[in-house]
């Protein structure tokens, strides 16, 4: 290129020119526009992340395409979609340049009480440079809370202890051996955990019975052992 960006001159090479670098302020802040300046040029290419509740963990899942080295990754969690926090991170050894590649993670949501929960990637190149994947929503299954019965084997009383989101009645009936029923009863819980004595059972013979306990339509069923 010539005087003035002209298409003519001396085409000799090894001329030493300065080429003009120019930083703007936008908002406040220094911005590179230079072409040359590489420091905004993201480390990855291409980066979806899925999720499978599958109960008890999420089973997290993304693809990257990456230009530039890869140090971590870094799963990140949130229950209102605003604040997220780090609860895992892996090496991103191995993870090659310009390759679709996939990634898994578990996440066990046990300890999480909301009942929605979101997720994204957070990924660290080997000079510091971050991005981030996209945000995946998790709803939590809805599981039945489980009664237990105390202690098994018993002689004339026995506690079933069970957890209720809210006040409410249960039922619990009793069959023997035969499938015969041979005890009901109507209980009230209260919203929280319940310990409820079912009484009289010394008046039953020896042997395996079958408890049930039930909330509305929903039944549970448990072996109760009466030995005296």
């Amino acid at each position: 290129m010539g005087t003035n960006g002209s298409l003519s001159g001396d085409p000799t090479p090894g001329g030493r020119t300065t080429v003009q670098r120019t930083i703007p302020v936008i908002g406040g802040c220094p911005f590179e526009r230079d072409w040359r300046c590489v420091s905004l040029v993201l480390p990855v290419r291409y980066l979806v992340l899925a999720s499978t509740d599958n109960g008890h963990t999420v089973s997290l899942k993304w693809n990257i395409i990456c230009d530039q080295p890869i140090d971590l990754f870094e799963i990140e969690r949130s229950i209102d979609n605003i604040h997220f926090d780090k609860v895992a991170q892996q090496d991103a050894t191995g993870i090659r340049l310009n390759f679709l590649e996939q990634v898994m993670a578990d996440d066990n949501i046990d300890v999480v009480s909301a009942p929605v929960i979101f997720y994204r990637i957070k990924v660290i190149a080997k000079d510091g440079q971050v991005a981030y994947s996209n945000i995946v929503i998790v709803r939590k299954q809805k599981t039945a809370a489980t009664f237990s019965v105390f202690p098994n084997p018993a002689n004339d009383l026995v506690n079933i202890r069970y957890y209720a989101e809210k006040e409410t009645e249960a039922s619990i009936i009793l069959f023997d051996q035969l499938g015969k029923l041979v005890k009901t009863q109507k209980i009230k819980l209260n919203k929280g955990m319940n310990v409820v004595p079912l009484t009289g059972l010394s008046a039953y013979s020896n042997g395996v019975y079958q408890l049930r306990f039930g909330i509305d339509s929903e039944m549970q069923t448990s072996k109760l052992i009466i030995q005296h």
